[in-house]
């Protein structure tokens, strides 16, 4: 993980999250396939309250994932997400 990964994971906790989310946009406009990101940027779409983009952007990072820690985190945020959700 670089220095840009984590400096964007460091807005999200300082709940910094439209930074954090603009963040992860622009990283992924480079990167489109990059699984961690993508759950990353679901967290901060959470955190913001936008339960559906959140939903979205978790099921593409389950579909991505090629690691199984990476795919198992993924799926429990999503299953947190549809609770929220009420789905």
């Amino acid at each position: 993980m670089d220095a840009r990964f984590l400096r964007r994971r460091v807005h999200l906790a300082r709940r910094e999250t439209t930074l954090a989310i603009q963040e992860f946009q622009t990283m992924l406009k480079a990167e489109p396939r990059l699984a961690p990101a993508r759950h990353q940027l679901a967290l901060a779409q959470l955190q913001a309250g936008n339960v559906q983009q959140a939903r979205a952007e978790l099921k593409e990072a389950i579909s991505l994932a090629s690691n199984s820690k990476a795919l198992r985190l993924a799926r429990e945020r999503f299953a947190d997400v549809r609770r929220e959700g009420g789905q």
